[in-house]
């Protein structure tokens, strides 16, 4: 029955050599519920967006729904152009 740093004690496991103290386990398992706990309340304290915030949101999407309007429009009109020119073309081949 060999102890400290020994490969065995009895008919456990061998021991590791570097245990912890009873102390630095405790302080271990504090630190893991403490980090815990604090994950636990950002999740639960959801705070809505204030209304400033919210309110830059929509101007920013606004701005970017204008954006996309635009570009919309520029390929609804590129598309009506290449049909006239689609509607010249087979005209002529007939």
């Amino acid at each position: 029955m060999e102890q400290p740093g020994g490969t065995k004690r009895g008919r456990g496991r061998p021991s590791k050599g570097q245990a912890k103290t009873g102390a630095e386990r405790a302080r271990l398992y504090r630190e893991r519920q403490k980090a815990k706990q604090a994950i636990n309340r950002d999740v639960t304290e959801k705070r809505p967006p204030s209304v400033g915030l919210l309110e830059s949101r929509i101007v920013l999407l606004n701005a970017e729904n204008i954006g996309l309007s635009d570009k919309l429009q520029a390929a609804l009109d590129k598309i009506a152009e290449l049909e006239k020119i689609l509607k010249t073309v087979t005209r002529q081949k007939k």
